[in-house]
């Protein structure tokens, strides 16, 4: 028994010099990485599904807080998200990315939505009348995408804006959730828009299909 906890605990010694290790070595990673690497890493964290400091993930956790901390001084920018598209996948993505945008210390508070705004016929509960409202508006004010992913909440930090236009300006991140084939249409809205305000920024492809022009 004694051979057991003697073995268990220079087990531990040897993990904690290996995470020593790791964080010892990571500043030369992140110089070596430059700016653009850790915009990168920005992006690899923002859709993580579990952000936790958890005890299974504490040497994960400690290289987050170092990471964010080094990025926080190389760059003085925080991040703008913007979701292009709102359909099942998209609002599904939005529940991930809107909480993510909550807690991260480098991200805007605030997720834009591109919606395709269409009128969804709607009863109101209390007087039993139904009505035709725009699915951004019932996204905001419900916040639920009633059509496409009706029962799921959607965090408060999520915008619906039925504008492409309006949705991207001054993003730096754009996450590419709608089919494929409703992309090319919004290109020149989206480069007009995205790039004069925002040069450096990048896209995520989240659409599950590939488009031939």
């Amino acid at each position: 028994m004694r051979k057991f906890y003697e073995s268990r605990e220079r087990r531990e010694e040897l993990r904690e010099e290996d995470e020593l290790k790791q964080l010892i070595l990571l500043p030369v990673v992140i110089i070596q990485l430059g700016v653009f690497g850790l915009l990168q890493y920005r992006t690899l964290i923002l859709l993580e599904l579990n952000y936790q400091d958890t005890t299974k993930s504490i040497s994960r956790s400690k290289q987050y807080c170092i990471v964010l901390t080094m990025m926080k001084g190389a760059t003085k920018l925080k991040e703008k998200v913007c979701l292009i598209g709102s359909g099942n996948w998209g609002s599904a993505i939005a529940t991930v990315v809107g909480r993510n945008c909550e807690r991260l210390p480098f991200v805007e508070n605030q997720v834009n939505m591109w919606v395709y705004d269409e009128d969804i016929v709607v009863t109101d509960s209390l007087v039993k009348v139904q009505e035709k409202r725009k699915l951004s508006e019932i996204i905001n004010f419900r916040h639920e995408n009633v059509k496409y992913l009706p029962g799921i909440r959607l965090p408060p930090n999520v915008v619906a804006i039925p504008s492409i236009q309006d949705a991207v300006r001054g993003a730096t991140l754009l996450v590419f959730v709608l089919p494929h084939q409703f992309l090319f249409p919004l290109l020149p809205d989206i480069r007009e828009a995205a790039a004069l305000h925002h040069p450096s920024c990048r896209g995520i492809s989240l659409i599950k299909g590939l488009g031939t022009r």
